[in-house]
């Protein structure tokens, strides 16, 4: 596990992408989990999209076991 401290302001915003390339197949071997931590212990995870459907929007999930890329955005102003 890697950990990294960053200081944005209220007024800024983060986004932070991880991504790692697989051999192509139909199974995922780099599993990432990113999430990013508020300095009042709040935990922020990347958006996921449903695979079954396009139908629904996307929603923060810590459990994203089908991407090699997940992004995390916030906004200073949610800390």
């Amino acid at each position: 596990m890697d950990v990294y401290a960053i200081n944005i302001s209220a007024q800024s915003s983060l986004k932070v992408t991880l991504a790692w390339d697989d051999v192509p197949g139909a199974n995922l071997i780099n599993d990432l989990d990113l999430k990013l931590l508020s300095p009042t212990g709040q935990t922020f995870y990347p958006w996921t999209l449903d695979p079954n459907t396009s139908a629904r929007e996307s929603w923060r999930n810590d459990s994203d076991h089908l991407n090699n890329v997940e992004q995390v955005y916030v906004n200073g102003n949610s800390f």
